[in-house]
C-alpha cells in the first residue's frame, strides 16, 4: 500500500508491509520490520530501526540515530544527516556498493566490511575540517549505501 505518516512526539512501527512510504517524524522512534519500500522519511530527533527490511531509502535526519540490519534485499539506502549516530549492522558481510562521508565524526569499520576497500582520510590540516570517507564500487553490484553525515559518527559491524 502507500504509507504517508507525519508525527510529533510519537512512536511509528510498521512490520510485513511494503509500497510506497513517506514519513516525516519529529521526536520519536520509527521501528520497521521485514518491509519493503520505495521510501522517502525525514526525521528529527527521531531514533530509526530497520529489521530485514529492503527496497529504497531516502533518509533525512537531524538529531537521531539510525540502525539499519543489511541485508540482500536492500537496493538503496541514502542517508544525509546531521549529528545523527549510524549504524548499519552487516553481520554476513553482504557486498554494497558503499559512499560514506563522515564531517567532523569518525568511520568506525569492521574488518570484514573493509575487505578490498580504500579508506580515504583527507588531511584536516589543509581543509580546515575532519573529512574521513570510504568508497566501494563492484560494478557487478547492484545495490549501494550512501551516507553523508556530519558531527556524528558512522559504524558497520
Amino acid at each position: 500500500g502507500n504509507f504517508h505518516i507525519t508525527t510529533q512526539y510519537g512512536n511509528i512501527s510498521l512490520n510485513n508491509v511494503s509500497g510506497s512510504l513517506s514519513i516525516n517524524s519529529h521526536i520519536g522512534e520509527l521501528l520497521l520490520k521485514n518491509c519493503a519500500f520505495e521510501s522517502t522519511i525525514e526525521t528529527k530527533y527521531t531514533n530509526c530501526y530497520f529489521y530485514n527490511s529492503g527496497g529504497t531509502f531516502n533518509i533525512l535526519s537531524n538529531l537521531g540515530a539510525i540502525n539499519y540490519n543489511v541485508n540482500t534485499k536492500l537496493k538503496s539506502l541514502n542517508i544525509n544527516a546531521s549529528g545523527t549516530e549510524i549504524t548499519l549492522i552487516n553481520k554476513n558481510c553482504t557486498e554494497h556498493n558503499l559512499n560514506l562521508s563522515s564531517l567532523q565524526g569518525k568511520l568506525f569499520i569492521d574488518d570484514c566490511n573493509l575487505l578490498n576497500k580504500i579508506l580515504i582520510e583527507i588531511d584536516s590540516r589543509k581543509t580546515d575540517d575532519d573529512k574521513k570517507v570510504l568508497i566501494y564500487n563492484n560494478p557487478a553490484i547492484k545495490s549501494h549505501i550512501t551516507i553523508k553525515n556530519k558531527f556524528a559518527n558512522i559504524s558497520i559491524q
